[in-house]
């Protein structure tokens, strides 16, 4: 349903949100498989996509591409908390949601920009971050419910993130990550 905030701008259509979390589920789930390939092709293939980590920063996605590269597999055992799909009409939506792993007490945090190109939804500015210890201020992180990517059995998907009926995590359909066309043809 969406509101309407005026000029024609609905926010938190029911589709669009579906669309978009099913997107963010595919990233989240080429993350934890270790798919640099799958990661990347998440994100806007262009010069202007940033990424900024919990102690790296990349400008461009050939930057990324390089750094994803190089990096070492995530511990095992992520899950996610509160994660939340924000859109604004049917063309941009901000996901953020607190992330961390089975074996550490340290919560993260995580925002992405998606924006919806003719190539399907894609990442355009994404930043990282893990508090230092005792730097945390507002509420108080409690229990950490399981996402559908925890590998645990006993784990509680935050319902969420839940796909809709029907649709797959990922792209939408003729529109896998790496498809973007060549801007010199």
């Amino acid at each position: 349903m969406g509101v309407d905030v005026g000029v024609g701008l609905v926010v938190d259509r029911g589709e669009v949100v579906a669309e978009v979390r099913a997107a963010f589920l595919g990233y989240e789930e080429a993350l934890v498989a270790g798919d640099p390939e799958r990661i990347v092709g998440y994100f806007w293939d262009a010069p202007q996509t940033v990424r900024f980590g919990v102690a790296d920063h990349q400008h461009g996605i050939e930057e990324q591409r390089a750094w994803r590269a190089a990096q070492q597999p995530l511990p095992p055992g992520r899950w996610l908390r509160g994660t939340r799909v924000t859109t604004f009409g049917a063309d941009l939506a901000v996901v953020t949601t607190f992330f961390g792993y089975a074996d550490t007490d340290a919560t993260g945090r995580q925002s992405q920009t998606w924006v919806r190109l003719p190539v399907g939804w894609r990442i355009v500015s994404a930043h990282v971050s893990e508090p230092q210890p005792g730097s945390h201020s507002g509420p108080q992180l409690e229990s950490r419910p399981q996402s559908r990517l925890e590998s645990r059995p006993e784990s509680k998907p935050d319902s969420r993130l839940e796909s809709q009926p029907g649709s797959e995590p990922g792209p939408q359909p003729g529109s896998e990550p790496g498809s973007e066309p060549d801007p010199s043809r």
